[in-house]
């Protein structure tokens, strides 16, 4: 049931659409589309932001299901595709700094910038050092302030021997970044994925998840499949927001670590693969038993809401230590009661659902009690 909930995602990218294609249905009934923003000069067409969107956040059953579809989605148009000036590096710096006044707490990165068009200033290898470029400079100041940013690796591996460049783009050179790279659906390495290492002798990629054959919004109200590291990164995106929202106070190199220690190959990282290949279940259930190592000493429930997939009401409750049942109990203003659900707890990070589609819209009171006597209440409104 998670779904990155309560979290705000931000994207540095090209053009979106409006995020107006069908995989977005959900993120705009719920009204969790925050903002978009364009910091370029122009206007643009395309569809490599919204896929890329879509890849994290869509939501379609049967057709996508981005990891993080119940997170709030803010959207920075960076890139200009019609050429490749340093001038979209500043862009990049704008939208990342406001992604973080939005409150954005995962960033997800899939442009970058290596040899720009003649005239301008490009990078060398030796310039892929964490420290040089300006957006990678970005990226660790973001992480400073608490943004966990996850970059795609680029897509300038070695397909063909005479045109290999190998090194990831910047900023996934950034010390602090989450660098992805990608992998074929028979878990071999892409040919285009970037590797390392970095100028100054660290591993890149983090990490690997799949970067060929992945479905994305696309032209039309339709879905295509599609290639490049830049759709494998907002798998990860949607990952990391799962694990902010089963803990929330995990920083970025927290979030960093989990992922490369629970990926395959954890125990022999190199400058190809990186730690190995995302494991999303463990790194988020990792997360999830740290939070609980720091249950809060009382019950405490954030606002229930709406599930994104059924309608039902999930109540979040953070539960205090020794605790091992809870009971959640929803009311009329006249206290009669017409939901319960009594089941096992844990200290820490809980999610109760409750099957509320026969009850009429309206505002009811619902009550939270654990085993050990701890009881807190409040209101929540169904609407149609």
């Amino acid at each position: 049931g998670l779904d990155g909930h309560g979290v705000r995602v931000g994207f540095l990218d090209a053009h979106y659409a409006g995020l107006r294609h069908p995989a977005f249905s959900a993120l705009r009934a719920n009204h969790h589309l925050a903002a978009l923003r364009n910091f370029t000069d122009g206007l643009q067409s395309g569809n490599h932001g919204m896929g890329v969107v879509s890849v994290a956040a869509g939501y379609d059953p049967g057709r996508l299901l981005g990891p993080a579809y119940g997170a709030t989605v803010l959207g920075a148009t960076t890139e200009y595709t019609q050429f490749e000036r340093n001038v979209e590096e500043d862009n990049f710096v704008a939208g990342l700094e406001w992604l973080h006044q939005q409150g954005a707490d995962v960033v997800n990165v899939s442009i970058g910038y290596t040899t720009f068009d003649e005239g301008q200033r490009s990078y060398s290898p030796a310039d892929l050092d964490g420290n040089t470029a300006l957006t990678t400079r970005a990226v660790d100041r973001a992480a400073q302030l608490g943004v966990t940013v996850v970059v795609s690796a680029g897509n300038s591996g070695c397909a063909e021997p005479d045109s290999c460049w190998f090194y990831v783009n910047t900023p996934a050179d950034a010390d602090s970044a989450i660098a992805v790279g990608a992998i074929a659906p028979d878990s071999s390495l892409a040919s285009f994925s970037a590797r390392g290492p970095t100028a100054d002798g660290r591993r890149k990629p983090d990490v690997l998840v799949q970067g060929q054959q992945v479905p994305a919004a696309w032209d039309d109200g339709q879905y295509a499949q599609v290639g490049g590291t830049s759709f494998a990164s907002p798998q990860v995106t949607g990952i990391v927001a799962q694990m902010l929202q089963v803990n929330p106070s995990l920083g970025p190199i927290e979030v960093r670590h989990l992922l490369r220690q629970t990926a395959s190959q954890a125990h022999a990282p190199d400058t190809t693969r990186g730690w190995g290949i995302v494991n999303a279940e463990t790194a988020v259930r990792t997360a999830e038993w740290l939070a609980r190592q720091s249950a809060p000493q009382v019950l405490d429930v954030a606002p229930p809401y709406r599930s994104g997939a059924d309608s039902s009401l999930v109540v979040p409750v953070l539960a205090p230590p020794h605790t091992a049942a809870l009971r959640v109990s929803l009311t009329t203003p006249l206290g009669h009661e017409v939901r319960h659900m009594k089941r096992a707890g844990h200290p820490g990070p809980n999610w109760i659902t409750l099957d509320v589609s026969p009850l009429p819209p309206g505002r009811y009171r619902y009550t939270v009690e654990t085993d050990a006597g701890h009881r807190i209440t409040g209101s929540v409104t169904l609407s149609e």
